[in-house]
Order: structure tokens, then C-alpha cells, then sequence
């Protein structure tokens, strides 16, 4: 619906992404602990973390319900 989604993967069980590269600076950041962890960054800004189990239907529920207008 107009939206562009973009995804990334993060290993937060590889130790070397637990501290150094672009990897370590993202579970810092976005405080990532464990898999899976599903969070939408609007505009570089808000972040939205799924809550829920990552399935096909809550996926694309949460992201109906992100980008609502």
C-alpha cells in the first residue's frame, strides 16, 4: 500500500555481533537479545517491536497496523 519494508537479518547468538561492526552496533541500538526478535524503524526514527509469535498472519498484521495513515 504505498510502503517500502526493507529487512535485515542480525545473528544476536554470533559473539562477534555483540560487540563491533554494523551488526554489534544494531543489537546495541535496539537492544536485541534473542531470536527471533521482529521491531519496525519508521522514518529512521520510532521503533515498533512485534510482540507477538513471528508468523505470516502477525506479520503482516503488524505491519497493516504500523503503517495506518
Amino acid at each position: 500500500h504505498g510502503h517500502r519494508v526493507s529487512c535485515i537479518h542480525v545473528d544476536v547468538t554470533d559473539p562477534n555481533n555483540q560487540s563491533g561492526g554494523v551488526n554489534g552496533a544494531l543489537v546495541q541500538q535496539y537492544n536485541l537479545k534473542s531470536y527471533p526478535t521482529v521491531k519496525l524503524v519508521l522514518d529512521g526514527k520510532k521503533v515498533i517491536t512485534l510482540n507477538s509469535s513471528v508468523t505470516y498472519d502477525s506479520l503482516q498484521s503488524f505491519l497493516k497496523n504500523c503503517t495506518k495513515p
